[in-house]
């Protein structure tokens, strides 16, 4: 569960209502309708704020909803043990490109963009796979802001999320 988000007005010009959090861990097993309400109500992600590596979060599963309570404990323990294996992502040229990483070493390409959201067509960080070969190429990632070196959002395969993924800027990372 999202424990206590702050929620910040933002622009006059516009109507959403930002929803903060203080740390990934946060949302580690929410309720995947839980994170796309928090996602909805913020603004595109930006690579500078996360830094040169931030490291990665499983959030959970899509398709979750009827099982959450049981999934929930399912999610966490893959996301406490599976910090071993995917450690979250490098941003490369500017933060126009990067890769994640898996066991510590670079692995599965992509390239940045600013874009509509596949869920609400707001802008989005739009990670895209296009060049990661056949099994990758129709999947994209998109990551939005949820507070101070944080980003959160939605993997999608095709037109399917399939899962929510959560950043946290790395110590070691400039910014």
């Amino acid at each position: 569960m999202v424990t206590p988000a702050r929620q910040t007005e933002k622009s006059a010009a516009k109507s959403r209502i930002a929803t903060s959090v203080d740390s990934i861990e946060e949302m580690v097993g929410a309720h995947e309708r839980a994170l796309e309400a928090i996602f909805m109500r913020n603004g595109a992600a930006d690579p500078a704020a996360l830094g040169d590596a931030p490291r990665g979060r499983l959030l959970t599963f899509a398709g979750t909803a009827s099982v959450h309570l049981a999934a929930r404990e399912l999610v966490r323990a893959l996301s406490r043990g599976g910090a071993a294996l995917w450690q979250g992502i490098h941003f490369d040229h500017g933060g126009n490109a990067g890769s994640h990483l898996v066991f510590g070493r670079p692995f599965l390409r992509f390239r940045v963009e600013l874009a509509a959201s596949a869920l609400d067509g707001a802008p989005a960080l739009i990670l895209r796979y296009t060049k990661a070969g056949p099994l990758f190429a129709k999947m994209h990632a998109e990551l939005r802001n949820c507070g101070e070196g944080l980003a959160m959002g939605p993997v999608f395969a095709g037109k399917s999320v399939i899962g929510w993924i959560g950043l946290t800027r790395s110590i070691r990372s400039r910014s």
